[in-house]
């Protein structure tokens, strides 16, 4: 670190390994989806490639793909995984379960409706404003308490969208501009004068 960058937070953002939805191309949301046997491995990977890393923090969403994530990267780095609710993937509520070609042929209107306005939260599911408020939330409870530290937050592809939309200081239709892989790394530097994101959506030390 430089003198012009001490004290800053400094974000590790991971997206959870794989699962079987994922693969098939599903929604997933608040489903509660374990990882599959690939993304097992790359929970390992990620944990190979974050072993030499000081890690100060280790911050989870409660899902059991972000937990069992976080799990194998706090074995290796003896840090000891915190979860938080806040961190939780987007509700698509009737969505959940289908492919897109199911929810179009399931829920033509509804689905067309959601696309249209993502204030118009899928029956059952949320709006993207309520994951927003959220993001928001855990984000200034980070900053407050974790301030001159190296978090590793494991999330969701949303979450992590949303964490990057509020630091980079976008209008709410950035939260589309990013692509988020499973078991992708961002890294990105919060410094009082501003942001900085030194990369993203890593999948290097993948397979």
């Amino acid at each position: 670190m430089t003198d012009s960058t001490q004290g800053a937070l400094e974000l590790l953002l991971v997206r959870h390994g794989e699962t079987e939805w994922n693969r098939t191309h599903r929604y997933l949301g608040s489903s509660d989806e374990p990882l599959n046997a690939t993304g097992l491995r790359q929970a390992e990977q990620l944990a190979a490639a974050f072993a030499e890393t000081p890690i100060d923090v280790i911050l989870s969403s409660d899902m059991a793909r972000t937990m069992q994530t976080a799990q194998a990267v706090s074995a290796v780095c003896g840090v000891e995984a915190v979860t938080d609710p806040l961190l939780r993937e987007l509700s698509f509520g009737i969505f959940e379960g289908l492919t897109y070609n199911e929810a179009q042929a399931r829920y033509p209107t509804e689905l067309a409706d959601w696309q249209a306005n993502f204030e118009k939260a899928p029956r059952g599911g949320e709006k993207l404003s309520t994951l927003s408020k959220r993001v928001e939330m855990c984000l200034n409870r980070i900053r407050g308490e974790y301030a001159g530290k190296q978090v590793l937050v494991v999330s969701h592809g949303g979450v992590i969208r949303e964490i990057l939309r509020q630091s980079l200081g976008l209008p709410a239709a950035g939260h589309w501009y990013f692509s988020i892989a499973a078991a992708s790394i961002t890294r990105l530097g919060l410094y009082a004068s501003r942001p900085v994101l030194y990369s993203l959506n890593t999948v290097g030390h993948l397979d």
